[in-house]
């Protein structure tokens, strides 16, 4: 293993942990309802737990309503069952062909709760960011141990290290303020 190698996984895992932190706030509503809300959800159809959107297509109609119209009509009642057990706080309604969540106006303590959520993901991922650091910085002292870098390649290393996780670092920030900006807005 090289230090680029080090670099190469370090930034991939730092991609990672953003892309994951990203789907997390996308399954955060705040006033809009986007189809991503239902990602989390599993619906038991065919004898299995699937995700919604592989049994049915979901369709934004307006900012406060979704349609999830089934693949099978079959299954419209499963769907309406999963929906209902999950946490959002939406009632479902159907008309016996789709599910439509209309999304009622947010109060002001479950913006609250919302963003303190959103702050739970974002120390998640900072978490996750800091397994990565730590794992980088273990890869290069071990490459200066076994003699294929030297102490200051190492030392310059862990400079860099350190800018990757200050640059990810201020992302995070970033898209908690946008998500924090999009929950709060009324």
């Amino acid at each position: 293993m090289s230090t680029d190698a080090v670099f190469s996984k370090l930034k991939q895992g730092l991609e990672a942990s953003m892309d994951s932190l990203g789907r997390q706030f996308g399954g955060i509503r705040a006033g809009r309802l986007s189809p991503n809300l239902l990602d989390s959800i599993k619906v038991e159809a065919y004898g299995q737990q699937m995700p919604v959107n592989q049994v049915a297509t979901i369709t934004a109609s307006d900012a406060k309503t979704l349609k999830i119209a089934p693949f099978d009509p079959s299954t419209i009642g499963a769907i309406e069952k999963a929906i209902q057990k999950s946490n959002l706080g939406i009632n479902p309604r159907n008309d016996g062909k789709a599910v439509y969540l209309s999304s009622p106006p947010l109060t002001e303590e479950r913006r609250k709760e919302f963003v303190k959520l959103a702050k739970q993901h974002t120390e998640d991922c900072r978490v996750s960011q800091r397994n990565h650091r730590h794992e980088a910085l273990d890869a290069l002292k071990k490459l200066e141990k076994d003699k294929k870098i030297s102490q200051d390649d190492q030392r310059r290393g862990n400079e860099q290290v350190q800018k990757f996780i200050d640059e990810y670092g201020k992302k995070i920030d970033a898209a908690f303020k946008r998500k924090e900006a999009e929950i709060l807005e009324v």
